[in-house]
């Protein structure tokens, strides 16, 4: 079968050249296993399959994706570890140091030290001894005159030594408090983006569903018209509309089809939108989860629970407090720049080599250093230190406003898009009798065809009217709970009720 099938491949790296002379290739038969093997051709009119559509996705799995392996949540989060391990790195240093250096050298000669003169050395030159004062000296002379090595050719030296701070661990002490502040400060920007990210998750989400209804009206217009051009077509027959009725209702028609292109557009655009607020890249688009327009509860909490929720929860003002803490270490560090540095130390030396020398060397000791004059730096700069706790506070202050107006528009926002929306809901059943009206004088005669499309568009603007005005209380409402730092649910926001 495999020669068989050899055979096969070649005729076909063969077909290319036949095929341009005209001639035909001979055939071949074959056995039922080969052919399950041969190459099946493929229809070149054969269109591919689209990608399907991903399951659509409620807001809880919405927001509970939108925190895994969010880019900018691990961007942040790598901030925390490099944080971290500065803090660490400032705690080391409450132990001090430990030293070794070594070296080897080479000189260009040894060093020799001899006190003796030229022949018969320096005993030769005095007088014999005579007293035992005279004979020790004598002796004494004659060792010095004897060739002494200072320092060899190679040297050799180990050296080991200690430095424990003693009063500079005050300021390592101030350092590790706010290193460790530091820490927190990056864990509570990590928590504020976290609710950020899920915000605007919960807005796209809200906005591709309202996106999805809008689409879903225009086509609903579409076919409310293609229903109606049957029956005008029908009554044009019986002389009962004009021509000129049906074409204006085919213009109308039209218009409402590219109303729905729009419309399709704008959905695709606000999946994409919504994936990526979610972290994901905008081709992988996410598909909300399609619900009913749910009445909307009144929020009962006044605008002072709000604020007392917001000044209360909100990471931000935890962050700037932790900030606070920072700076007013930072007037401490300063002021500890007067305290004069006291350091304990000890060494331990082996040399070789270096002649009168010992080979091992051991010594403890404290160092201190004290400036005393500096030209008045340190107290420009506890100055420094004390005006950066003074713009921490003055920040402090002016976010705290900023979040009570942010609560106060949310709150002011929701409030008016409901009120909004029960009177486009009215507007809406006017719309829709008033479309019934136009339809029935239509079947009487009464009536143009623009007048039934212009019905036929102020039923739909009406309707897409209902639709953004509920979902901009919706979406106001997000603000408000992101605002308040109350759980975001189907059932906070439906409700009214941020905790």
């Amino acid at each position: 079968m495999v020669r068989r099938l050899a055979i096969l491949l070649g005729l076909i790296l063969l077909a290319g050249p036949s095929a341009a002379r005209g001639q035909e290739l001979p055939a071949v038969e074959l056995t039922p296993e080969e052919a399950d093997l041969a190459p099946v051709e493929v229809a070149k009119d054969v269109v591919p399959v689209a990608e399907p559509r991903r399951a659509p996705l409620s807001l809880a799995e919405v927001l509970q994706q939108a925190v895994v392996k969010h880019p900018q949540l691990e961007a942040s989060a790598q901030e925390t570890i490099t944080k971290k391990s500065a803090a660490h790195s400032v705690e080391t240093n409450y132990w001090g140091k430990l030293t070794l250096s070594a070296n080897v050298l080479l000189w260009d000669s040894e060093q020799v030290l001899s006190l003796g003169g030229g022949g018969g050395g320096a005993g030769g030159q005095l007088p014999p001894p005579a007293t035992p004062y005279e004979a020790a000296l004598a002796g004494f002379l004659t060792a010095m005159s004897t060739p002494i090595t200072i320092r060899d050719q190679i040297t050799t030296e180990l050296k080991l030594t200690a430095m424990q701070p003693i009063t500079p661990l005050y300021k390592v002490s101030l350092g590790s408090k706010a290193s460790e502040l530091e820490v927190t400060v990056a864990e509570m920007h990590e928590e504020t983006l976290r609710d950020k990210i899920t915000g605007d998750s919960a807005t796209a989400y809200f906005r591709a569903l309202q996106a999805q209804s809008m689409l879903e009206t225009t086509r609903e217009s579409v076919r409310r018209l293609e229903a109606q051009k049957e029956r005008m077509e029908v009554l044009l027959s019986g002389k009962v509309v004009s021509e000129l009725d049906v074409k204006r209702l085919e213009l109308g028609l039209a218009a409402a089809r590219q109303k729905v292109l729009s419309a399709e557009t704008s959905v695709e655009m606000a999946e994409s939108y919504l994936a990526v607020t979610m972290g994901r890249p905008p081709a992988e688009t996410v598909v909300p989860e399609s619900v009913e327009e749910t009445p909307l509860e009144p929020v009962t909490q006044s605008l002072e629970e709000l604020y007392e929720l917001a000044l209360t929860r909100r990471a931000e003002l935890v962050e700037l407090e932790k900030r606070l803490e920072q700076s007013r270490l930072g007037e401490d560090l300063a002021e500890a720049d007067y305290v004069p540095n006291l350091v304990a130390i000890g060494a331990y030396t082996h040399s070789t080599g270096s002649g009168l020398s010992g080979a091992d060397t051991l010594f403890v000791g404290l160092f201190l250093d004290w400036t005393v004059w500096e030209w008045g730096r340190i107290g420009d700069d506890i100055d420094a230190a004390e005006a950066r706790t003074a713009q921490v506070e003055y920040t402090r202050e002016n976010v705290e406003n900023m979040l009570r107006l942010q609560v106060k528009q949310a709150y002011l926002e929701q409030k008016s898009s409901a009120d909004v929306y029960e009177l486009t809901k009215l507007s809406v059943g006017l719309a829709e009798d008033s479309y019934e009206m136009e339809v029935d004088r239509m079947e009487s005669g009464v009536t143009t065809g623009a007048d039934l499309v212009g019905a036929e568009s102020a039923l739909t603007e009406a309707r897409n009217n209902r639709t953004a005005s509920y979902y901009n209380t919706i979406i106001a409402r997000v603000a408000l709970a992101e605002a308040v730092n109350a759980e975001l649910s189907a059932d906070t926001i439906l409700r009214g009720v941020f905790k």
